[in-house]
């Protein structure tokens, strides 16, 4: 994984430096732009003893344009496959329920978010992945929450977790029903398969550092074998200077679309050193509780 991620990193280096260099100039930090020649009807003896006041015009360019790929977008509809009551009433219903999730979403700002990055950075994607932490607490958790049952901590193989003693490890906290999640990613977060046409890409990588005890929160059987990277550095959004963080790990996403070599898919989730979640067939089958 590390030989790998080096490689599309470096691969990647220049389109990386030029979506920072486009973002910094978009929220008006000039110091890590290299300066431009300017002033050309004013001696520099002059120009230097003027106060200088810095109007940020590519900001609203680039908010115009992207507020107008955004705003005329493809619209959705619910329609009734007969004129009959109950298909009217289950259409109407359906159009309701996509209307909420777009409200809860903030779809519009989601939108917004990825024609921005796509605008500065080039490339922007758009996620939707099961959040099991989102939704109400799950009727089983409650149910057994009442009885003064405990549930087992299971894997992502469905076995039960134990500890270095050999016994079970159950779950300390509610159990939620789940619900999808949506985020943006851009050039610095995601790694296509290096081919010449996006048409024959078969695999993306997706990273983001997290801390290490939220990546033990998730993933409390690997305490014992989970390290923060070293010499993990980020840049700062506020001042996009390099920074080092401590106690991160560099967590990795792959998915791979199911073809002639792998028919269901693959996909694995990882650090540098070690699987978080096992390689598996990227689509879940019906009553998979993975």
């Amino acid at each position: 994984m590390t030989s790998a991620l080096d490689y599309l990193q470096e691969d990647a280096s220049e389109r990386i430096e030029k979506a920072k260099r486009n973002t910094a100039l978009f929220k008006g930090i000039y110091s890590t732009v290299e300066p431009s020649i300017g002033g050309r009807d004013i001696p520099q003896n002059r120009r230097n003893s003027y106060k200088k006041l810095v109007i940020n015009q590519v900001q609203d360019l680039v908010n115009q344009k992207v507020g107008k790929i955004t705003k005329s977008r493809p619209a959705t509809s619910v329609i009734p496959p007969s004129p009959e009551l109950n298909d009217k009433c289950d259409a109407i219903i359906a159009d309701e329920v996509l209307q909420s999730i777009k409200y809860d979403n903030d779809v519009d700002s989601l939108y917004f978010e990825a024609g921005l990055r796509a605008v500065l950075e080039g490339e922007a994607y758009v996620w939707s992945e099961w959040d099991q932490f989102k939704g109400d607490v799950h009727p089983d958790w409650k149910e057994a929450r009442d009885k003064g049952e405990q549930i087992p901590l299971l894997d992502a193989e469905g076995e039960e977790v134990k500890d270095l003693s050999g016994n079970p490890v159950y779950i300390q906290k509610p159990i939620y029903q789940g619900d999808l999640a949506y985020y943006v990613t851009g050039v610095s977060e995601t790694y296509l398969e290096p081919v010449e046409y996006s048409r024959d890409v078969n695999w993306v990588l997706r990273i983001e550092p997290q801390h290490i005890k939220t990546v033990l929160a998730e993933h409390p059987e690997l305490e014992d074998k989970l390290l923060p990277d070293k010499q993990l550095r980020v840049v700062n959004p506020k001042s996009f200077v390099e920074e080092e963080l401590e106690d991160h790990v560099l967590v990795c996403w792959l998915y791979h679309k199911s073809g002639k070599y792998i028919e269901d898919g693959l996909y694995f989730k990882a650090t540098r050193g070690i699987f978080l979640e096992k390689p598996r067939s990227l689509f879940l089958k019906t009553g998979s509780t993975t």
